[in-house]
């Protein structure tokens, strides 16, 4: 490990590990052949994620970027799914965190994917939604706190967004999207 006070060794240390990983996946022949192969007809992209805390003493919101669900599910689909999600934590982490490591879950399980993405969306929200609270109430969390979310998946070509609203509150449970 470098010095970390001499800026320009610590920068040639992080390039060259950097550079040892990029190799390593760049020679790893199986995994490359397998990419191609699946996408080969398909659009190329590109996605960049970054987070902004903001005046909050800690960061309440969650991100999800999964360019290729379908593989890191198991999923033998005809096009890429990709999922990609950010989750606005109101009143705290709990329920943000919650749906972002749920939401994708229950979208792939949904009986309407993949043929038909927006009500495997919809679904998933439903079923999330319904976790969540039971989550919160088997902790003892606070019911007053809630989440909103945007969600883009992308499998081919066809895009589809949706924006979720999670709100709890301790007499009745409301959510809508």
């Amino acid at each position: 490990m470098p010095d970390m006070y001499d800026g320009k060794k610590l920068a040639d240390f992080i390039s060259a590990s950097i550079d040892g990983v990029a190799a390593e996946v760049l020679n790893n022949k199986a995994w490359l052949a397998n990419v191609k192969a699946r996408f080969a007809n398909e659009v190329p992209f590109a996605w960049q994620s970054a987070e902004d805390q903001g005046p909050r003493p800690y960061m309440e919101d969650r991100s999800v970027v999964l360019p290729y669900l379908d593989i890191e599910c198991g999923l033998e689909l005809p096009r890429r799914l990709s999922y990609f999600a950010v989750f606005d934590g109101h009143g705290g982490t709990a329920v943000a965190e919650y749906v972002a490591s749920h939401v994708h879950v229950n979208f792939v399980r949904s009986n309407h994917f993949p043929n038909n993405i927006r009500a495997a969306i919809s679904e998933a929200f439903t079923k999330t939604n319904e976790a969540v609270f039971k989550f919160l109430e088997r902790r003892d969390l606070p019911l007053n706190v809630g989440s909103t979310g945007l969600i883009c998946v992308l499998y081919g070509t066809e895009v589809t967004i949706k924006l979720v609203f999670f709100f709890f509150k301790r007499q009745k449970k409301k959510f809508f999207f």
